[in-house]
């Protein structure tokens, strides 16, 4: 038996990875945006704290429809934060330490 999104449905397997090809491209838009808008702003706390929202709205869809293609729309809307997300909280880690003696080496484990 298969598991995942797009498994469930009778997409053929070279489809489903063609499917993930726009899901990706607008993660890659929305974290350039994001990115240049926090770094612009001052502000990285606030944006970190708000990419979690889109996170939780894609994976409540996701989880909570049997619908496959509600899913797959799930997925546009968590990307929009998860990358984002993911490169923001590690980069806040690794800047924000003042000193070697502050685990630096902890954050980045």
């Amino acid at each position: 038996m298969r598991f995942g999104l797009l498994t469930r449905s009778s997409y053929a397997s070279l489809k489903v990875n063609y499917m993930t090809i726009p899901v990706f491209v607008l993660g890659a838009i929305s974290l350039v945006i994001q990115v240049y808008y926090s770094d612009k702003l001052k502000r990285r706390g606030v944006f970190i704290v708000g990419c979690c929202v889109p996170v939780a709205v894609g994976y409540l869809i996701c989880v909570g429809t049997p619908n496959p293609h509600a899913g797959y729309a799930g997925m546009f809307v968590l990307v929009l934060g998860k990358l984002t997300y993911n490169l923001r909280v590690h980069h806040y880690l690794i800047s924000n330490k003042d000193s070697i003696r502050s685990l630096r080496w902890l954050s980045l484990g």
